[in-house]
């Protein structure tokens, strides 16, 4: 069984930290972020009176070295009269001041929540998100006047009922359903058995297959050697900023990978995801609220796995292959109803670390005994990450190792 567990959940808090949020009213004075902090600043200086009637709560601006993209969290009010419109609205005044401020800027991105004073952790409660680059922004101003809702974005459909009561209910329902499951202690008699199932599974599976019993649930770690193919694999996200520049990234260098994605995430900002797809990379199952899996019961576990499915199904236009538990945390169950749901359980072979942000180099350098058939684990949302990917490419390549997507190492091997 393999596991990540603290180190899994300090990646999604990276990951996700532009959409994270302090109560509302506690401050006027935008966050920065800390990734460009003289862009940041000079960012939230322009903005600052442009996104009434929300609030600017976060601001953050990174660049890959070919592209830079600002990432803004707005809060609204959610008594808020055609939130929609005045969200569309809000978005391409923030969208103009920040392109006007930083002429460096190519990409804006914009989550925002309803206004809550009691939630401090990383949201989950986003009703609205959209992009928009530097080309669309300046092929819209002879327009102005006329604009239409970016291309791309995302809104819940409870923005569209009225302001009362039934938008409260709707809103309050929605938060409640992308809330992980409560985590269950197994009693210890099951974990007990878990562990026993475990240990004789790896001593009959020899036995069962010589004798053509069914095999038990496809896990992969990792493919075959026999082709000079390195999978490199991408957890968590779809992220704000670090998404459409690991895009970029893997655009310039000409790399197909696969990404684990978070359902819910998926649903907030569908556009990424049909952009992975335009660029050829997988789309894979990493959950729908990024729970830990073996604390669930079987019902909650499939429940979970089947949402993500649906979402993934719906945006990208097929369903996922793979599937990867989050935090790497397995046990017979998961595992099986992984199966049930036609997934392919994958994990990974070699692991840089990047969650805990050790720097470029150092990724770059945990990954140079990569052989083929490797697995590598790697997380959207790491900006070491991103600065560590084309040495990191570069340096495969030189090994006569060319980087790829988990079902590239998988070619000539069943799963097993």
């Amino acid at each position: 069984m393999a596991r990540v567990g603290s180190g899994s959940r300090t990646a999604l808090a990276v990951a996700l930290a532009v959409v994270a949020a302090v109560p509302a009213g506690a401050t006027d004075t935008p966050r920065l972020a800390g990734a460009l902090p003289d862009a940041e600043s000079a960012l939230a200086a322009a903005l600052r009176d442009r996104a009434a009637p929300a609030r600017l709560v976060r601001v953050l601006v990174d660049t890959n070295g070919r592209k830079t993209v600002a990432g803004l969290l707005v809060a609204y009010p959610l008594q808020l009269a055609e939130p929609v419109r005045v969200l569309h609205r809000v978005t391409w005044d923030l969208a103009e001041a920040a392109f006007q401020a930083l002429p460096q800027l190519d990409e804006v991105n914009l989550t925002a929540f309803h206004e809550d004073r009691t939630t401090q952790a990383h949201r989950r409660d986003v009703t609205f998100t959209a992009a928009i680059s530097r080309a669309e922004w300046e092929a819209s101003k002879p327009a102005a006047g006329v604009r239409r809702g970016p291309e791309r974005s995302w809104f819940h459909p409870a923005l569209r009922i009225p302001p009362g009561a039934r938008r409260e209910s709707a809103i309050a329902r929605y938060v409640r359903s992308v809330e992980p499951p409560p985590a269950q202690r197994k009693p210890w008699l099951a974990r007990w058995w878990d562990a026993w199932v475990r240990f004789v599974g790896r001593l009959v599976e020899p036995l069962q297959r010589l004798f053509g019993a069914p095999a038990p649930p496809p896990k992969v770690y990792r493919g075959t050697a026999s082709r000079p193919v390195v999978a490199l694999t991408f957890d968590d996200g779809p992220v704000p900023v670090y998404t459409p520049l690991l895009l970029d990234t893997l655009e310039a260098l000409e790399v197909r990978t696969t990404f684990f994605l978070i359902g819910l995430r998926a649903e907030q900002y569908p556009y990424w995801v049909r952009a992975m797809v335009r660029a050829g990379h997988e789309v894979a199952n990493h959950g729908y609220t990024h729970a830990d899996l073996t604390q669930l019961d079987r019902t909650a576990i499939r429940q979970d796995v089947l949402r993500a499915q649906r979402v993934l199904h719906r945006v990208a236009g097929a369903p996922p292959r793979y599937f990867r538990p989050p935090g790497g945390q397995l046990d017979p169950t998961v595992l099986r109803e992984a199966a049930r749901a036609g997934l392919v359980t994958v994990l990974w072979s070699l692991a840089p670390g990047d969650h805990a942000s050790p720097g470029a180099d150092v990724i770059a350098r945990r990954l140079q005994d990569a052989r083929s058939g490797d697995v590598v684990l790697l997380h959207q949302g790491i900006s070491d990450t991103l600065r560590a990917l084309p040495e990191v490419v570069t340096a495969l390549r030189a090994q006569g190792l060319e980087p790829g997507a988990v079902g590239d190492v998988l070619d000539e091997e069943e799963p097993s």
